[in-house]
């Protein structure tokens, strides 16, 4: 059954915001589905085809966007038929899974990719991980990655593309910017419990804790530099997260030239 999330309003909410607000109170949620495919083409940023046509697991719900889905994955399709030497065919009995889409940042892998994984976390010691080998330059993938425990993640080389006789899917969210609250426990809960109880980290209490988006390229505050003035009068700890490894202080996000964020 489809889950109901229920949104609370903001602590200092007022009538004149109703329309901004009330009619999003309630959104729900479709069920995610793990799926198992034969003989399916899989482009290097990772939207899927088979005889069916696109794989409606592997992208978003979003109808505007699905042309364009359509032609990418097609452009990989037509470059492998064009380019043999770009098609890498693994038709032996081992079981594969896909987790990851084109938009490659932060927010994507950790709001939708893990959340896949996290899917077939029991059935993980059967199945080898495939990511594109830029990845393993990503401290935010391999990072979150660690507590997995992955045996095989088998790395696409770049603009290659993939013919996978045994494919497993979990589905991607429908719906970019939903959430299913007990999922997000659940992966909240394993990350913590991996932090404090394999990793040994002391995690420090802060009360007050403002995350910037100072050292981003985009979606950035305009006027931070008067917010965060205003905060260290009130005892804020600024924390940037540029400045910090997936589990804890000292590197990048990313070590390579892609930007995460």
């Amino acid at each position: 059954m489809p889950d109901t999330v229920f949104v609370p309003l903001p602590l200092n909410f007022s009538p004149e915001e109703s329309d901004l607000y009330l009619p999003y109170q309630t959104y729900t949620v479709p069920v995610q589905k793990t799926k198992h495919f034969k003989n399916t083409f899989v482009a290097f940023t990772g939207f899927c085809i088979n005889k069916g046509g696109l794989i409606k697991e592997c992208h978003h719900n979003n109808p505007i966007q699905h042309q364009n889905y359509v032609s990418e994955v097609t452009n990989y399709y037509f470059d492998a038929v064009d380019h043999p030497e770009n098609l890498i065919i693994l038709d032996n009995d081992t079981n594969y899974l896909v987790i990851h889409h084109p938009w490659f940042n932060y927010y994507h892998w950790i709001c939708e990719s893990i959340f896949r994984l996290w899917m077939v976390r029991n059935k993980l010691p059967g199945l080898i991980l495939i990511l594109p080998e830029f990845y393993k330059d990503a401290d935010f993938i391999t990072g979150s990655l660690e507590p997995f425990n992955i045996k095989s993640i088998f790395y696409i080389p770049n603009g290659k593309s993939m013919m996978i006789k045994n494919l497993c899917i979990p589905q991607i969210k429908p719906v970019c910017n939903s959430y299913k609250a007990k999922q997000v426990r659940q992966v909240s809960n394993f990350y913590r419990e991996y932090v404090t109880n394999k990793r040994n980290f002391d995690v420090a209490v802060i009360e007050k804790l403002y995350i910037s988006r100072k050292m981003v390229r985009r979606r950035k505050v305009v006027n931070e530099d008067e917010i965060i003035a205003i905060l260290a009068r009130f005892g804020f700890t600024i924390f940037y997260p540029e400045q910090h490894c997936f589990f804890g202080p000292g590197g990048d996000f990313f070590q390579g030239k892609i930007p995460c964020l």
